[in-house]
């Protein structure tokens, strides 16, 4: 249930699988070592092309867990230590934190001191949030860095959940190079909305989200318009320049996650 969080799941394709060279697993075995130290060894990696448009992934089976990385931009890392209400030895300790947290504000401190160490461009002109992971906080913490600009949610996204020993159970760092240049925005949410709903022929629509997405190597503003049709919810991607519902992602690329609240 945490991991639906971050990521959609693919419908993974045996025959886009390759075995990983030399050089993909050296990478992986290199980020992988940025976040964790020598906390992990890897048991296998495996290389899959990129679904509807995206980039390719290595899939990184861990002695316990499982990590993936976009290849061969690495700009997104997705890992899975533990995921267990009942911390145990596969959880990465975070230097100088002794004890464990008792609520969000207190795993926020020890996601900071990681975060600084480890992944500081996360926390840079961001808004951070930590909130619990579970009814009662049994899987601890989630502590996530998100940036907008004028009102665009922009690809950095840095999570960290803490779990109740005070360790790291899971990550997903997003870091793009360069500036993330926007086209003119001159499509509110009413107009996307509304484009939306024609499109999904009059389905049920949501609240919209205005984020950069990129598109063939060329960043756009989008807005997000979250569509249900029964018991699934669906985005459909309406460009916020043009107001064209942009098919090459909708509806097969997953809502965006945005903490909550």
């Amino acid at each position: 249930m945490v991991w639906k969080i971050w990521i959609t799941p693919l419908a993974l394709d045996s025959t886009s699988l390759q075995i990983a060279g030399g050089d993909e697993k050296a990478q992986a075995q290199q980020v992988l070592a940025a976040a964790f130290d020598d906390h992990f060894e890897i048991a296998n990696v495996q290389l899959q092309s990129g679904q509807n448009g995206g980039s390719d992934m290595l899939l990184i089976a861990l002695e316990t867990g499982f990590a993936e990385l976009s290849w061969p931009d690495k700009e997104q890392l997705t890992v899975s230590l533990e995921n267990s209400s009942k911390p145990g030895p596969s959880s990465f300790p975070v230097t100088d934190s002794a004890s464990p947290p008792s609520n969000a504000d207190a795993a926020l401190q020890i996601a900071e001191r990681y975060a600084k160490e480890r992944f500081p461009w996360g926390l840079e002109k961001s808004h951070v949030k930590s909130f619990p992971v579970g009814d009662k906080a049994e899987f601890g913490w989630m502590v996530s860095w998100r940036s907008r600009i004028d009102g665009v949610l922009m690809p950095m996204r840095l999570d960290v959940q803490i779990n109740r020993a005070g360790h790291v159970s899971q990550l997903l760092t997003r870091h793009t190079e360069g500036a993330v240049i926007l086209p003119p925005r001159r499509v509110s949410e009413g107009q996307a909305t509304k484009a939306a709903s024609e499109y999904s022929r009059g389905a049920k629509t949501g609240e919209g989200n205005l984020l950069a997405v990129r598109r063939e190597g060329e960043w756009r503003a989008q807005w997000v318009i979250p569509v249900s049709a029964g018991d699934d919810v669906y985005p459909v991607y309406v460009d916020a320049e043009t107001g064209e519902v942009d098919e090459r992602a909708s509806p097969t690329q997953g809502l965006p996650s945005t903490p909550p609240g």
